[in-house]
């Protein structure tokens, strides 16, 4: 956790962290929605084959992203396919403004 620092950031972006090997799980976004300032955006891309993995192990789950939306702490603004996101793979990637 960030101390003191609720509304502070115009944007959060994480790029590369959302992988299967990594430590950073979707809980991070309740923090994320707490430091950025209402307005602001948080910012994601990776992979498109890491997203399977990452559903069944808990790291990305399109129902926390989802249910930030439901209790209003973002929208969706945009959701891309990125066709050469990094050396030939497809990538995904998806910007929400904080509520």
């Amino acid at each position: 956790m960030i101390r003191d620092c609720c509304d502070t950031y115009d944007c959060a972006c994480i790029t590369g962290a959302l992988i299967p090997a990594c430590h950073v799980k979707d809980d991070c976004f309740e923090e994320l929605t707490r430091i950025v300032k209402p307005g602001g955006y948080i910012v994601f891309a990776m992979w498109e084959a890491s997203l399977e993995d990452c559903e069944k192990m808990g790291i990305l789950r399109e129902s926390t992203l989802q249910k930030h939306c439901d209790n209003g702490l973002w929208k969706l603004i945009e959701k891309r396919m990125v066709p050469d996101y990094f050396r030939g793979k497809r990538g995904v990637a998806r910007a929400f403004q904080v509520l």
